[in-house]
C-alpha cells in the first residue's frame, strides 16, 4: 500500500492534526492512502483552495528519504538518512551490549557454579559443629539464589534474543519475567521436602 501526502508541488503541505490545515514543513505532512488524500482534498477548507493549487503526492521511495510513523499511526515524520542511521547504530550498540551482558553472565554462572561444586565437596569431606555447618549451609544457599538470579538473565537474555530484538516486544518480556515469578518446583525423589 503506497502512502501519499498533499502538497501545492513547493513549500506547502497539508496536515489534518487539528483540522485540514498548511504547513511549512514536510516532517509535518499528514501521510494517508489514495483514498483518504482524495478525500481530504475533497473537504478542504475553501480559504485553502483559493490559494494554492493542492495536488496528491506519493510519497518518494527512493529520494534518499523515509517516514516513520508517529504513535497515533496516522501520520509521519519525514526522516533523513542521517537519523535513521544514527538510530541504527543506536540499535546495533543496544544489541552488542546485551551480547556482552550475555556473556559476562554465562562466565559469573560458570564461577558461581564452581562455588557450588566446591561447598558440596567441603560439606562431603568435612565433619563440622552446628555453627560450622549453618555457616555452610548459608554460604551454599547464598550461591544458589545467586544461580538463580543469572539463570533468570539469561533466560530473559535469550528470550529476546530468540525473538529478535525488531520482533520482541514488551510483551513478550513480561510474559517471560510472569512465568518466571509464577513457576514452582516439582521434586523429582525427596517429596517430603515439599510438603
Amino acid at each position: 500500500m503506497c502512502d501519499y501526502y498533499i502538497s501545492d508541488g513547493k513549500n506547502q503541505y497539508i496536515t489534518t492534526k487539528g483540522g485540514i490545515r498548511a504547513v511549512g514543513d514536510l516532517k509535518q505532512a499528514t501521510l494517508m492512502n489514495l483514498a483518504k488524500a482524495t478525500n481530504v482534498l475533497k473537504t478542504m477548507p475553501k480559504t485553502l483552495l483559493k490559494v494554492k493549487d493542492w495536488t496528491i503526492l506519493p510519497v518518494p521511495e527512493e529520494s534518499g528519504q523515509s517516514f516513520r510513523k508517529d504513535n497515533t499511526f496516522k501520520t509521519y515524520e519525514f526522516v533523513g538518512l542521517d537519523t535513521i542511521i544514527n538510530d541504527m547504530t543506536q540499535f546495533t550498540e543496544i544489541a552488542e551490549t546485551y551480547a556482552k551482558y550475555s556473556k559476562t553472565i554465562n562466565s559469573q554462572l560458570a564461577e558461581v557454579e564452581l562455588e557450588i561444586e566446591d561447598l558440596y565437596h567441603y560439606i562431603e569431606f568435612s565433619s563440622f559443629n552446628a555453627a560450622q555447618g549453618y555457616k555452610a549451609y548459608k554460604m551454599l544457599k547464598e550461591r544458589l539464589v545467586k544461580r538463580r538470579e543469572l539463570k533468570d538473565s539469561i533466560i530473559l537474555l535469550d528470550s529476546v534474543q530468540e525473538k529478535n530484538m525488531l520482533t520482541c516486544s514488551i510483551d513478550n518480556i513480561n510474559d517471560v519475567v510472569n512465568k518466571l515469578e509464577s513457576r514452582s518446583y516439582r521434586p523429582r525423589v525427596l517429596k517430603e521436602l515439599f510438603v
